[in-house]
C-alpha cells in the first residue's frame, strides 16, 4: 500500500510539474503574442498614416495640375483675344482706308 501511495504521489508530483511548465510556456506564448499584436497595431497606424499622406499628396498634385491646365487655357485665351482684337482692329483699318477712296 506504501508502494502505490508513493507511486500515486510521484506521479502527482510529476504531473504538477508538467503543468507548472507548460503554464510557463502558456504564460509566455501570451505575452508574445500581446507584444505581436501591439507591434501589428503600430504598422496598422502606419500604414494608415502612409495613406493619407498619399492622399494629401495626390489631392495636392491634382489640385496643381488643374491650376497649371486653367492657367494654361486662360492665357491661350488672352492670346487669342489679343491676336483677334489685332486682326480685327486691322481688319477696321483696312476697311476705313477702302471707304475713304
Amino acid at each position: 500500500m506504501e508502494t502505490l501511495l508513493t507511486v500515486l504521489i510521484t506521479l502527482m508530483v510529476v504531473a504538477l510539474i508538467v503543468a507548472v511548465i507548460n503554464l510557463v510556456r502558456l504564460n509566455r506564448k501570451a505575452d508574445e503574442l500581446d507584444t505581436l499584436k501591439l507591434e501589428m497595431i503600430d504598422i496598422s497606424d502606419k500604414i494608415d498614416n502612409m495613406i493619407d499622406s498619399l492622399g494629401r499628396d495626390l489631392n495636392q498634385r491634382a489640385d496643381d495640375m488643374e491650376r497649371d491646365y486653367v492657367n494654361r487655357i486662360e492665357s491661350w485665351v488672352a492670346s487669342t483675344d489679343r491676336r483677334f482684337d489685332k486682326i480685327w482692329h486691322e481688319f477696321n483699318e483696312e476697311t476705313k482706308t477702302k471707304k475713304s477712296y
